[in-house]
């Protein structure tokens, strides 16, 4: 794709090259390229660019165009964005850098972006890893706009009520969620989860691990319950099965939300 194609100043994009990949807060300021509104339209069509996404030279700084193009979309809450880059979740659902940055970039275009994310998530039409990128965006929403804490969590549980139908994997990405938002008022449901072994424990560790993280954070969490919550988890068994419990053979994913470990491939999908 000729440069040529993208207007002024989107086209700076393309020649930044590869970015640091960081938390939000460590991106550039792209409003330092004098983007402004009338912009979006152009960046849209950077950030979902098939051929540049795909880009198998990774000696071309504009592979990484779309990169820094979905980054300055959400620090500009574009709300044009939002189905363009959820379009994207199915379209190259192994790309590691989608997986890892949209729940950010959605974090930056905030609650606006909650319909249609909790409908991606809800619609199992939809490649499954491409839903659990849905349910990490829903969840660094929420961190970001406490205002929607509430309604998040509640869209995360609902698909956690469908624990039986759902793989471990699912669920124990979905627990991780919970846990990270500190839902205490489902530690019932997530017990039950781990009760009947249908937890993946490769992703979220065991019923202990689980019980303990919700008690610990009850000290701080929102809802500030601190003493029921404690009360409650002390009263719930251990899972009888957690400690010989075989792991899922699932291809699930098996990180956290957020994985930690820094993506080792450009922005393409994985050619296995």
């Amino acid at each position: 794709m000729a440069d040529g194609e993208f207007v002024s100043p989107v086209t700076r994009l393309l020649e930044l090259g590869e970015p640091r990949c960081s938390c939000v807060l460590e991106w550039l300021d792209y409003r330092q390229f004098n983007l402004v509104p009338g912009h979006i339209p152009a960046l849209i069509q950077l950030a979902t660019d098939l051929s540049l996404l795909t880009n198998t030279d990774e000696d071309d700084a504009r592979g990484w165009g779309p990169v820094h193009a979905w980054r300055a979309l959400g620090q500009m809450r574009a709300v044009e964005a939002i189905e363009p880059l959820l379009n994207l979740f199915h379209a190259l659902p192994d790309n590691e850098w989608i997986i890892e940055e949209m729940p950010d970039v959605f974090a930056l275009i905030g609650p606006r972006a909650f319909a249609m994310l909790s409908a991606y998530l809800a619609n199992a039409s939809r490649p499954t890893y491409a839903r659990l990128v849905a349910a990490a965006s829903l969840t660094q929403m929420a961190l970001r706009s406490p205002e929607v804490r509430d309604i998040c969590i509640t869209v995360l549980a609902e698909q956690l009520l469908n624990y039986k139908a759902n793989t471990p994997g699912v669920n124990g990405v979905l627990i991780a969620n919970l846990v990270e938002l500190h839902a205490t008022e489902y530690v019932e449901l997530i017990h039950r989860v781990f009760a009947e072994s249908k937890v993946d424990r490769f992703i979220v560790g065991d019923w202990r691990d689980v019980r303990l993280l919700l008690a610990g954070n009850s000290r701080s969490a929102i809802r500030g319950d601190a003493s029921a919550l404690t009360a409650n988890i002390k009263k719930v068994p251990p899972d009888p099965g957690e400690l010989n419990a075989p792991r899922s053979a699932t291809a699930e994913p098996r990180t956290q939300p957020r994985a930690s470990a820094e993506p080792r491939t450009r922005p393409r999908p994985n050619s296995a």
